[in-house]
């Protein structure tokens, strides 16, 4: 009897904190009025909770009454919510996804992938956490999703830079252009390619996957530029190597710039390798 009666009201106290206020018998009428919540129920004698029973019989094990309607009326509306409103809404973007991304874009640009966390993505971007979460699942495809658009401006803006038929020409605008691009804003941020390389980011895979075909991409565009017949006469290598050689070059620019953040020394040492792997254009 006394280990039913200690089970019965610890299941009792589990559901009606603190119990020591609150669970109290239900043997006087001051009690029943006080404690309306918590009766004696003549058929429930293991202390599980049923519906109230009527007052006239409160007796044997602790159960617990009915909460008031309006909670049962927010539960069913939470249920509602949950179970068919948001389902319906699973998929859609409920903020403006090229805003986010840029936002996010600037933020990986400015402090790096290894040292952004989501916090920092939704107080940059003013979209939730459990938003950005159910949209790209976690930091990693957030940047992916933003790198893929700079690296797309990027290939672009080389591509452009890389018209004409004078190779000395053509390869000191390319190099203007990366240049550029890692003083844009008010405050210089480099390169979000070798920074991201530099940070640890490239121990996950599809990040470094992401940045080699970057870097493919961008050697494929240049070596294309430079291959062209009358561009191609102009060089001192064959234009697959030169082509290696000015990416590969444009990331020591990158290292440069964070170490001395001088423009003009940069443009100046992209002039001596232009130099060193094309003739000047010949004249008519």
């Amino acid at each position: 009897m006394a280990l039913a009666f200690l089970r019965s009201w610890r299941r009792a106290a589990t559901d009606a904190p603190p119990f020591w206020k609150d669970l109290r018998p239900a043997s006087t009428p001051a009690c029943q009025k006080r404690h309306a919540q918590y009766r004696l129920d003549p058929v429930n004698q293991k202390g599980r909770f049923s519906p109230a029973a009527p007052p006239g019989s409160l007796r044997g094990g602790w159960r617990r009454a009915p909460r008031p309607a309006i909670f049962d009326k927010n539960v069913i509306i939470d249920n509602y919510v949950n179970n068919h409103l948001e389902a319906g809404l699973a998929g859609v973007r409920q903020f403006d996804e090229d805003t986010m991304l840029e936002d996010a874009l600037a933020l990986f640009w400015s402090q790096g992938v290894a040292a952004t966390s989501m916090v920092d993505l939704a107080n940059a971007t003013g979209v939730q956490r459990g938003s950005l979460y159910n949209a790209y699942g976690d930091r990693e495809a957030i940047f992916l999703r933003a790198y893929d658009r700079y690296a797309g401006r990027f290939l672009a803006s080389a591509r452009a830079s890389l018209e004409g038929d004078d190779a000395g020409q053509m390869l000191r605008r390319f190099f203007e252009a990366v240049i550029t691009s890692m003083f844009v804003g008010e405050t210089a941020r480099g390169c979000l390619t070798t920074r991201t390389a530099g940070d640890g980011s490239l121990a996950r895979q599809p990040i470094r996957a992401r940045i080699r075909q970057m870097l493919d991409d961008l050697t494929a565009i240049v070596t294309e530029a430079l291959a062209r017949p009358g561009v191609r006469q102009q060089l001192r290598l064959e234009p697959a190597r030169a082509a290696e050689l000015v990416v590969t070059f444009t990331r020591g620019l990158a290292v440069m710039e964070r170490v001395y953040g001088d423009r003009a020394a940069l443009l100046r040492d992209a002039d001596s390798l232009i130099s060193a792997i094309a003739r000047p254009a010949k004249r008519a």
